[in-house]
């Protein structure tokens, strides 16, 4: 009865302090927690040096860039040529709490195939804190790296050219998205809540009444 009782003690002794681990960790993450607020104008100018990987001709480079999974802007694709001048300017309105340092923007070159998978070049992670800070503002290269646990063949740098604008207005011309539980989702922060009921009601009152000239 004893053995029992103690392992049934132990048991409950080892999930206190599972969920107290648990409840540290998230209390941990809310404090890494910034409110975001603000666009992200973010020119993908350029690539140069970039590695080689067709066999007739010369690589087809475009850029990808995405956060999460999800993908935020694509360049169009400059065929043979090592040293690719993209140009593509994408305005990103961003707003919610994210963890700053966590939340990444991954930047990946790839070499454009017609009957095969398009090969990896290289690629360069910015933070959204580095984002936001004054050393990335303006133009700036950046050597391209090889993703983690792969032997990647990768040579030459991208240009990118970033302003972040915290609280500025949002623009029509802007791509809207929202922190949500962490994660960067399209949208903006607002877009997904409904009038209430009474403003609904308010509404049709007031169409009523202009109607009728009351």
């Amino acid at each position: 009865f004893f053995l029992i009782w103690d392992s049934c003690v132990q048991s409950e002794k080892r999930k206190e302090r599972k969920k107290e681990r648990t409840e540290e960790r998230g209390c941990a993450e809310e404090e890494r927690m910034q409110e975001v607020n603000g666009r992200f104008r973010i020119g993908i100018v350029s690539a140069y040096g970039v590695q080689n990987t067709d066999l007739r001709g010369l690589s087809d480079p475009y850029c990808v860039l995405t956060v999460d999974g999800q993908k935020l802007a694509k360049t169009h694709v400059v065929d043979d040529d090592l040293s690719p001048v993209w140009n593509t300017v994408v305005c990103l309105y961003i707003q919610g709490r994210a963890n700053l340092d966590s939340t990444v923007f991954n930047f990946s070159v790839f070499d454009e195939d017609r009957f095969t998978s398009d090969d990896f070049l290289g690629h360069y992670e910015l933070t959204l804190a580095e984002l936001m800070s004054k050393s990335v503002q303006g133009s700036h290269s950046y050597m391209l790296a090889s993703r983690k646990l792969r032997r990647d063949k990768v040579t030459g740098a991208i240009t990118l050219d970033v302003k972040f604008e915290p609280n500025a207005p949002v623009l029509d011309s802007d791509h809207k998205w929202h922190f949500q539980n962490g994660k960067l989702r399209p949208g903006g922060i607002n877009e997904d809540i409904r009038p209430s009921f009474s403003s609904h009601v308010h509404d049709k009152l007031s169409s009523f009444s202009g109607s009728t000239g009351l």
